[in-house]
């Protein structure tokens, strides 16, 4: 299968405009929901909580991704560590909203929120593990 290497610089354009461009897009439905979670303060219920983290998740990623494709040194890997830790962060964090649905649909669960705290240890811990082992073999950059 071909790499990106294999794309002529015209091609890697086009596809760097295009990841800027969607993250742009990322960015701002991110940063609409983290600004309703900040101004509303009816919206600040356990299950929007669990949302605004996603979001926040979200947002962060985008960050990453507008830099573009930096050439080798700090920002590349600035770029490379917060890719990996926030897009992590937002798989694991959907995955903590799939199992609160979970267990309040069918098992009709109301503890869900006494376990906030070990959410965030599990989806920033979890992160910050699976960003730190590709150092270790080079992998970023």
């Amino acid at each position: 299968m071909a790499g990106i290497d294999s794309l002529d610089i015209r091609q890697q354009e086009v596809l760097t405009h295009l990841n800027i461009g969607f993250a742009v897009v990322s960015l701002s439905g991110s940063l609409f929901i983290i600004s309703c979670f900040l101004v509303f303060p009816d919206l600040r219920k356990f299950s929007f909580q669990l949302v605004f983290w996603l979001s926040l998740s979200d947002f962060l990623l985008g960050l990453g991704n507008v830099i573009g494709n930096p050439d080798d040194g700090t920002m590349c890997n600035v770029q490379a560590y917060s890719t990996q830790f926030f897009s992590t962060a937002s798989v694991l964090w959907t995955t903590v909203i799939a199992f609160v649905l979970h267990q309040t649909v069918v098992y009709h669960w109301t503890d869900v929120p006494n376990l906030v705290i070990h959410f965030h240890v599990f989806v920033w811990g979890t992160s910050l593990i699976l960003m730190i082992l590709p150092a270790f073999t080079g992998s970023y950059g």
